[in-house]
């Protein structure tokens, strides 16, 4: 059961399949390799700095969407560990010549929240790292690190609330903060899951893949469809990849969700004049949705 008033501190393990698993990308030609296939500018990185970044395949749609770290001569790359198996294996097709060698590491990350890496939080930048590690605070959401431990060990901290790892997902729900699914890969552009208003894009750098469809996307005026968060009774057909309705017409598709049992707190891209008309679940049409109107970590333009 998901504790959604967790007393701080608190951290969670983020093993297992939905957890966070990260994507070590080494050898000299890793800036300008990753420069070409991810939507931000990775030569801004540095080992203080950290941002999030797409990857698209070549009809502009999300793969998926990572945070970065520059660590120990390699770029880090963390996401959802149900997906990550099938980003190494798309990505490494595109390695070819490059000096550039793809690993999953093997490595403990644990979740840390409200003050629990309180040792690094009075130190300056967003990355606190040594040769045992680092800790990351989670891209517009200050009260979140992620810890990567480059071994797998125990954790245990008597002084720390344990929490489920869905409590740590369900805050970034909260903030309306993206992650992806086997289920939504490929499934939308840059800018429905609202990555440009992280700061994951850049329109500035060269050519990477998807380039000119996020381009478009952003040139053509106003961007039809954005990312909104939700919530319902608890209901397992509330799901990632399936389908909301408005008046009895597809309006928008669930990207993540998170349960505590009672409750089914999820993100959505909606039609932007959709997103506040009386929804429904195409699979129980009976379910009653809400919009959240909590903190969301950025505004949506109108």
């Amino acid at each position: 059961m998901i504790e959604s008033n967790s007393p701080p501190p608190w951290y969670c393990r983020l093993d297992g399949e939905d957890g966070v698993s990260a994507l070590k990308v080494s050898g000299s030609d890793r800036v300008s390799f990753l420069n070409g296939q991810l939507t931000n500018d990775i030569t801004l990185l540095n080992p203080e700095s950290t941002m999030l970044a797409g990857w698209c395949n070549n009809k502009g749609r999300l793969v998926t969407i990572c945070q970065l770290v520059d660590w120990q001569e390699a770029i880090w790359l963390l996401m959802p560990s149900s997906i990550i198996e099938n980003v190494k294996k798309k990505l490494g097709m595109y390695v070819l010549r490059a000096d550039v060698q793809l690993e999953i590491a093997e490595a403990t990350l644990v979740g840390l929240g409200d003050g629990a890496d309180v040792d690094t939080a009075e130190l300056n930048g967003n990355v606190y790292a040594d040769e045992n590690g680092f800790i990351v605070k989670v891209v517009s959401d200050p009260t979140r690190s992620i810890y990567l431990i480059p071994d797998l060990v125990d954790v245990d901290n008597e002084d720390i609330d344990e929490v489920e790892p869905g409590y740590f997902w369900l805050r970034g729900i909260q903030l309306s903060l993206p992650r992806l699914h086997p289920e939504t890969q490929e499934k939308f552009v840059a800018q429905q899951v609202n990555l440009d208003l992280l700061n994951g894009i850049s329109f500035n750098k060269g050519c990477y893949i998807g380039q000119e469809i996020i381009a478009r996307t952003q040139n053509l005026g106003r961007i039809k469809r954005r990312m909104y968060s939700y919530t319902c009774a608890h209901n397992e057909l509330a799901e990632p990849g399936s389908t909301l309705l408005a008046d009895g017409k597809p309006a928008g598709q669930i990207v993540d969700t998170v349960s505590d049992g009672n409750q089914m707190y999820f993100t959505a891209v909606m039609s932007i004049d959709k997103h506040l008309e009386t929804l429904q679940l195409e699979a129980d049409t009976h379910a009653t949705i809400h919009i959240e109107h909590g903190e969301r970590a950025y505004a949506i333009p109108e």
